[in-house]
């Protein structure tokens, strides 16, 4: 029976505990029965039938003051109800005043004082009540009863209602279930159950027509829709054909003329044939002659070749030039590298530019012999005075002569302009290693300038050269 009544949403009379005093309402320390209600106590606020048509707030405040202690969200109705998220807060009192204000204007509508000392039960669920609430009188929820005031409940004859709800809200509702209650309860729910069943089946073949008829008309769109991209490609199809029909027009109207034009090519390609017969018998008449030149010219270089390697060695044995352990000699006078010759002694002066007076020389012979045009230009080769002028020097006055930069130095002479010779000499030299395919910048970190020089002469007296072609 228990298993039923929970099943229909009843409860036994046993299970239902007595409604006790609400924790939120305080009892007064003077021994009085009546609670003692405060604002912080109120969960909602209700009032019906307000004459107002234009939007308002509803305020609470303490009695006696113009700032409002809560303010309410935008209402358009004449029945509103205001359900605070947090409560009305902490405050304490019990005597407050609610008034309606303007939305544009700031003004107060209506107001209402309230003492929750003095109001009074009226019912505990506002909505499904069967009196009809006081118009235009605020109405406030403690607990789970709703309070008004007791001026209107006189007036309304409402008193009873008052006094009944009293004892009711300390005790507990006892409510009787009948057994055939129970049963009669169980029958409707068995016919329910049925109408559910038969409903469900009814929607459930409705629901399978629905399906059956959106699956005809989807495969009839999809038909539809092959159809019609069948007639737009066919469209396209015979548009293409025209087109290519044209095109056939015209190369069959270019082709009569490329035949037109291959008769008259014809005749001339003949002709072309007899001049390249013509020629071809000219070019090997000029053939058996090159073959004669070419045997000559190539005796004639073997010949310069020969005499240019006598003279450079005759040139190796007026200038030797030989490595001792770190530093190299020409003709026994030794030449340091080029960062040590900026830094030479005054008293080695005259040793070091006759050595540089045999590098330049050695130089200037190299180049005449084997025809290689250097890119500085040497003066007073083979002497201890010897000279170097960049022409690619750049020069403000076009008649201007370039500068000389000397092989030597003295107590006359600026170191500066020293230096800079010995880097023309040696960049000289790498420009003539460059010009013969010797050059090779790994060996030549060193700086040293003898060993350029001797570099030329042993890969020209050593290495390995073919003839011209």
């Amino acid at each position: 029976m228990l298993a039923t009544l929970q099943t229909l949403g009843l409860k036994a009379a046993k299970d239902k505990a007595p409604a006790s005093t609400p924790l939120d309402e305080a009892r007064p320390l003077n021994g009085s029965t009546a609670p003692r209600r405060l604002l912080r106590h109120v969960s909602q606020l209700a009032v019906r039938g307000l004459d107002l048509r234009a939007g308002y707030f509803l305020e609470v405040a303490i009695q006696g003051t113009e700032e409002p202690w809560e303010r309410s969200d935008l209402f358009r109705t004449a029945n509103p109800t205001w359900a605070p998220p947090c409560g009305f807060g902490g405050c304490r009192q019990h005597v407050f005043e609610v008034r309606a204000v303007d939305v544009m204007s700031q003004k107060t509508l209506w107001s209402q004082a309230l003492d929750l000392s003095q109001v009074q039960p009226f019912c505990e669920d506002l909505e499904t009540h069967t009196h009809s609430p006081p118009l235009a009188v605020p109405l406030v929820q403690l607990s789970k009863q709703w309070f008004t005031l007791p001026v209107w409940l006189e007036k309304n004859g409402s008193s009873a209602i008052s006094s009944t709800l009293e004892p009711r809200r300390r005790c507990g509702i006892v409510k009787q279930v009948k057994a055939s209650d129970v049963c009669g309860a169980g029958d409707r729910i068995s016919e329910m159950l049925d109408g559910l069943n038969k409903y469900n089946v009814e929607s459930s073949t409705l629901r399978n027509d629905m399906e059956r008829c959106l699956t005809e008309r989807h495969a009839l769109r999809q038909h539809r829709q092959r159809r019609l991209s069948t007639e737009t490609r066919l469209r396209l199809l015979r548009h293409a054909i025209d087109i290519r029909r044209e095109r056939v027009e015209i190369l069959k109207a270019e082709l009569s003329e490329a035949r037109d034009r291959g008769n008259n090519q014809d005749a001339q390609r003949q002709l072309a044939r007899e001049e390249l017969a013509r020629a071809t018998k000219e070019q090997r008449l000029v053939a058996v002659g090159l073959t004669s030149n070419y045997r000559s010219l190539k005796e004639l270089w073997l010949q310069l070749r020969c005499r240019q390697m006598r003279m450079m060695h005759e040139v190796c044995q007026v200038y030797p030039i030989e490595k001792h352990d770190k530093y190299w000699t020409i003709r026994d006078l030794n030449v340091l590298g080029i960062d040590m010759l900026g830094r030479q002694d005054l008293r080695e002066e005259e040793s070091v530019s006759t050595a540089l007076g045999y590098l330049t020389h050695l130089l200037v012979t190299l180049s005449g012999v084997l025809e290689v045009p250097l890119r500085i230009d040497i003066h007073q080769a083979g002497c201890s005075r010897s000279f170097i002028c960049d022409p690619h020097e750049a020069v403000e006055a076009i008649a201007a002569t370039p500068r000389e930069f000397p092989l030597y130095y003295g107590r006359g002479l600026e170191k500066p302009r020293f230096e800079a010779a010995l880097r023309l000499l040696r960049d000289g030299l790498h420009q003539f290693l460059y010009s013969r395919g010797y050059l090779d910048e790994r060996r030549l970190r060193s700086g040293s300038l003898l060993e350029c020089a001797k570099l030329i002469l042993t890969r020209e007296l050593q290495g390995v050269e073919s003839p011209p072609a």
